[in-house]
This record gives C-alpha cells, structure tokens and sequence, in this order.
C-alpha cells in the first residue's frame, strides 16, 4: 500500500491491487489512530504513510 499511483479521484496500488477512494483512505487512517491510542501499533510509521496519501490525493483532485 506504500507504493501508489494517483488518479483524479482515488489511489491505486501499483503492483496493480485494489484501488481505495479518499473515503477507504480517511477509514484506514482512522482505524490506524485508533491502534496506536490502544497501544495495538507503536510505529506510527503507518499513520505517517496514509496521511501523505491522503494529502497527496487531494493535492491531485484539487488541480484537476
């Protein structure tokens, strides 16, 4: 999931997997915070990752 290719309206994997719209992005990331608050995921490396995502997708809608 590290590795992405953007679209005009969602993220697709590169190694050709599924494709998550912002909506499954913003889902993720807060299941992700949750975690790391139940003390379930101490790398916050994760987190980091999906909010770059995030931010680089609607950075990609925004100028189309």
């Amino acid at each position: 999931m590290l590795n992405t290719k953007l679209t005009k309206n969602n993220v697709k994997s590169a190694s050709g997997g599924t494709t998550k719209t912002l909506i499954e992005l913003r889902a993720e990331l807060l299941k992700v915070k949750l975690d790391i608050k139940a003390g379930k995921l101490k790398n916050s490396n994760a987190h980091k990752q999906l909010k770059l995502q995030i931010a680089r997708l609607l950075t990609n809608t925004a100028k189309s």
